[in-house]
């Protein structure tokens, strides 16, 4: 998987990307976020979803 990597506007070193992972109990990566700009952020609503959406409750 590539993880994107930006240099700083002016130059100085890494910028750090939001990112996000979503990984079950046996390490597979359910879902990812990787912004493409340090000023996004995904809303914990959107979190929220992915989680349900990827990992449903099974056998309560």
């Amino acid at each position: 998987m590539a993880i994107p990597y930006k240099r700083s506007a002016r130059g100085e070193g890494p910028l750090a990307i939001p990112s996000q992972f979503l990984v079950d109990r046996s390490g597979v990566i359910r879902w990812k976020y990787i912004s493409d700009t340090w000023r996004r952020r995904l809303p914990g609503k959107n979190v929220l979803a992915a989680i349900t959406d990827a990992m449903p409750v099974v056998g309560n």
